[in-house]
């Protein structure tokens, strides 16, 4: 809904950047890192990507779909792999344009021994306002306009194949979910801190954005 009217004949991870499909950019950048089988999960207007992608011989690599009879979330798609990968599994967004290293991140994942990996970006946020700082009545402090800082998810994740047991059948499940179930489980979950360009393409902004900037 946020990007329409561009995805109302196109889905969002096909809208063009610098003439080239999202999803291309992303796979290319994915070949260039040294990966060469890849799923694709699919729902809206799943023939452009089928498609345009084919079986990926064009790019010289493998490409299967995980074609979803309703929508299924980040995650609810990983039960539809046809067999369990026998390495790590990277998942990304469709609609995440960034220059990670993935060479980087592959490696980050196996030193850290974790079950899972989160990309994650710093964001700041300014509260247009003084803060006052309080407790319970008294004013202990005043604050004018500050900045907050935190990490956020960048939509871009290294798994082990194990976890894809937390993974239900046929039900919608975000990747936050898999994650909190995973940690729940006691299962170690690392974090790898994006300092390359990222950009969510999830609005009509980032998408002029997009093409004012990528090159």
């Amino acid at each position: 809904m946020r990007l329409r009217p561009f995805t109302e004949s196109c889905p969002k991870p096909m809208l063009r950047i610098s003439g080239k499909p999202l999803l291309e950019i992303i796979l290319e950048q994915c070949i260039e890192a040294g990966f060469f089988n890849f799923y694709f999960s699919v729902n809206y207007l799943k023939n452009h990507i089928i498609d345009h992608f084919q079986d990926g011989q064009s790019w010289g690599v493998n490409i299967k779909y995980l074609q979803e009879n309703k929508p299924l979330g980040t995650a609810g798609a990983l039960s539809l792999l046809p067999e369990r990968p026998t390495e790590p599994l990277m998942v990304l967004n469709g609609d995440v344009l960034t220059r990670v290293d993935y060479k980087h991140l592959l490696r980050f994942h196996e030193e850290q021994k974790s079950a899972a990996t989160l990309c994650v970006r710093e964001h700041t946020t300014q509260i247009p306002y003084g803060v006052v700082n309080m407790d319970q009545l008294d004013v202990i402090g005043l604050e004018e306009k500050p900045v907050l800082t935190h990490y956020v998810n960048a939509g871009i994740y290294m798994l082990d194949p194990g976890l894809l047991d937390l993974v239900p059948q046929d039900q919608f499940f975000d990747m936050p979910m898999l994650l909190e179930n995973a940690i729940q489980s006691q299962h170690r979950i690392s974090a790898f801190p994006i300092h390359e360009y990222w950009l969510d393409i999830g609005l009509p902004e980032t998408l002029e954005r997009a093409h004012g900037e990528w090159q």
